[in-house]
C-alpha cells in the first residue's frame, strides 16, 4: 500500500511516517509540505492512500482534497490537529471529499505512540478499500438493470403506502444521506429513521450538518418521543435505535450487536416487527453487513428494500451484503432513492 503524507510540519511528517511504516504493508512513497504540493504529488506518484493536514500555507487541507478529488480521486484521511469536537472541520474534510477525519496528538508515551499507530494504520488502510470513481451518480449497471425493472412498474396498494423509512449507513455514509435527504421533501408522508455509524461524538454535529446542507429538520432521537412525518432522525451514539407502533421512538443500551451500537439491523428488525409491509428500509455505503438481516425481517414482513448502487457506493460491502443475499428490491443511486421513496410513500402535510 502507497501512502502520500501531506502536512506543513516536518517532524509530524516524520511521526507520520514512522507510525506507518512500523506495518510492512505500508510504503510512504512522499511527503508534501502544503496543498499545492500535494496536488501535484498526487498527480505524478498516484499513491493509494494521502493522509491530508488542514491548516497548510499556500494551499490549505480543504482546498487540496478538493482539487484532488477532482482531478485525480484518492481516498484521503484528514490527520489534524485542530480540534474536532464542533464537527465543523469533519464535516468541512467530507464536503472536500475526505473518506475519514481523525486527530493529529503525538506523544512520546509508549501506550500513547502505540495508540496512535494502530488508529493511524487502521484507518489508512480501511481507506484503501474506499472506492473513489467519479462515475455518475445516475448509473446502473447491467445487474441491475432486471432487478430495477421487474419493480420499477409496481405502485403501492390503492390507499396503502409505507409509513416510515429506515436507512443504515455507515463508511461514506455522510455524502450519501446529504444526497438521499436533500431529494426528499419536508412533505414527505414518512418518518426516517437513520443508523449512521460513525465516531463517538459526532451525531450531533452530523443532525447540525445535514439540517444546514438540505434544509429539513434533521435531530438526534429522543427516548419515547414521537417522530413526525418528514422528519428525520438520527441514531444517537452508543445507543440501540428502536421503533414501537404510532411512531414512538426507544433507545436502548442493550449490548452491541456484532460489535455495532447502534446497529442498523436492531432498527430494521423493530420497523419490521412494529409496521410489517408498511416500511421500507435504504442500505446505503458502508463496510460489513449490517442491515442484511434486518433487511431480511423486513422483506420476510412484506416490506420493501432498497440498496445502493455500487457505482455510487464508497465501499459497497453493506449494499452488497443484501444485494446478494436476494433481499435488495431495486439498487439505486440516492438521488434515485430519493425519486423513489417520494413515488411510493408520497406527500402529506409538512410537519
Amino acid at each position: 500500500m502507497r501512502v502520500l503524507i501531506v502536512d506543513d510540519v516536518a517532524p509530524a511528517r516524520r511521526a507520520i511516517r514512522s507510525l506507518l511504516e512500523e506495518d510492512p504493508e505500508i510504503t510512504v512513497v512522499g511527503e508534501a509540505e502544503n496543498g499545492e504540493e500535494a496536488v501535484a504529488l498526487a498527480l505524478r506518484l498516484r499513491p493509494d492512500v494521502i493522509t491530508m493536514d488542514v491548516l497548510m500555507p499556500v494551499l490549505d487541507g480543504y482546498a487540496a482534497t478538493a482539487r484532488i478529488m477532482s482531478e485525480c480521486p484518492t481516498p484521503i484521511v484528514a490527520v489534524t490537529s485542530l480540534s474536532l469536537e464542533d464537527g465543523t472541520v469533519m464535516a468541512r474534510m467530507i464536503e472536500a471529499g475526505a473518506v475519514d477525519v481523525m486527530s493529529k496528538a503525538f506523544s512520546r508515551a509508549p501506550k500513547e505512540w502505540e495508540r496512535m499507530r494502530r488508529e493511524l494504520v487502521h484507518r489508512v488502510k480501511a481507506a484503501a478499500r474506499v472506492s473513489v470513481r467519479g462515475i455518475p451518480e445516475g448509473h446502473a449497471s447491467a445487474a441491475q438493470v432486471g432487478c430495477n425493472a421487474a419493480f420499477a412498474a409496481s405502485r403501492p396498494p390503492a390507499g396503502r403506502r409505507p409509513r416510515l423509512v429506515v436507512v443504515a449507513a455507515s463508511t461514506g455514509g455522510p455524502p450519501a444521506l446529504r444526497t438521499l435527504l436533500g431529494g426528499l421533501e419536508a412533505s414527505l408522508a414518512a418518518p426516517v429513521l437513520v443508523v449512521q455509524h460513525i465516531s463517538k461524538g459526532f451525531t450531533a454535529w452530523m443532525a447540525e450538518w445535514l439540517n444546514g446542507s438540505i434544509g429539513r429538520v434533521v435531530s438526534v432521537a429522543q427516548d419515547g418521543e414521537r417522530a413526525r412525518s418528514g422528519r428525520v432522525y438520527l441514531a444517537p451514539d452508543d445507543r440501540h435505535l428502536r421503533v414501537l407502533p404510532e411512531e414512538i421512538l426507544r433507545l436502548s443500551e442493550a449490548p452491541p450487536v456484532r460489535s455495532l451500537r447502534p446497529s442498523a439491523d436492531v432498527l430494521f428488525r423493530s420497523a419490521a416487527q412494529a409496521y410489517g409491509r408498511d416500511v421500507v428500509g435504504v442500505v446505503l455505503t458502508g463496510m460489513g453487513d449490517d442491515g442484511a438481516r434486518g433487511a431480511r425481517a423486513i422483506k420476510e414482513a412484506g416490506g420493501r428494500v432498497l440498496a445502493q448502487s455500487e457505482e455510487s457506493a464508497t465501499i459497497f460491502g453493506m449494499p452488497r451484503a443484501v444485494i446478494e443475499a436476494g433481499l435488495a428490491d431495486e439498487v439505486l443511486a440516492p438521488n434515485e432513492m430519493a425519486r423513489r421513496l417520494l413515488f411510493l410513500c408520497g406527500r402529506g402535510e409538512a410537519s
